[in-house]
């Protein structure tokens, strides 16, 4: 089912759905196909470790993004999701990586605004709001080295613990966010709930 606003367009289906896991693979699944095989696997791209903490959809269903536990994020196409190496060998197509401190640790939550533009990332040390329209222009003028400010933003709150879920309602006037991980290696400080109101008249660079 599609359901469309004048601003942004989100696609529900509710015969397909997508799974990650601890070996860093992500498959999507159709309920409609029989057997025991996902309709479309995407792997481990080159350079990437293992381990895909989490996985999200765009809201038109055309892209997905992946939290990775070396504090990145990958984005695919599902469009596009595979290119072709030497020999005719399949391998995942990273359109976007966007890269955050070593620090930072695993991104283990994501969640998209409904205009598909902004990224929430959720990591151990911060929640990060990215920018997606200005990734290209930051990644130019990095491999130029020249200087300029990040294209994510820093939202205070979340400090320290496992970020187990970000939620953005379908307006992207309010987030949630809840960090613990069912008690292994945290305190019980890291067990929080917090609301967040978002400003959507406040501007955007």
């Amino acid at each position: 089912m599609k359901s469309e606003t004048s601003n942004h367009k989100t696609v529900t289906e509710d015969k397909i759905f997508m799974s990650s896991s601890i070996d860093g693979a992500i498959n999507i699944w159709d309920v409609r196909v029989s057997g025991s095989s996902p309709v479309l696997r995407l792997g481990v791209p080159e350079g990437t470790p293992p381990w895909c903490m989490t996985a999200s959809w765009s809201n038109d269903g055309d892209k997905i993004y992946a939290g990775r536990r070396n504090s990145t994020v990958e984005e695919f196409s599902l469009r596009m999701p595979h290119e072709k190496k030497a020999g005719n060998i399949l391998v995942p197509n990273v359109l976007k990586r966007l890269a955050f401190p070593k620090i930072s640790g695993p991104v283990s939550s994501l969640s998209v605004m409904p205009n598909d533009n902004f990224l929430f990332c959720g990591s151990n040390d911060n929640i990060r709001l990215y920018n997606l329209n200005l990734y290209d222009e930051f990644t130019q003028e990095t491999a130029t080295a020249k200087k300029r400010a990040t294209p994510f933003y820093v939202i205070p709150g979340h400090h320290g613990g496992i970020l187990s879920n970000l939620i953005v309602d379908e307006t992207g006037r309010f987030m949630i966010s809840t960090s613990g991980n069912r008690g292994w290696g945290h305190s019980l400080y890291a067990d929080v709930v917090l609301v967040y109101s978002i400003d959507t008249e406040a501007p955007q660079q």
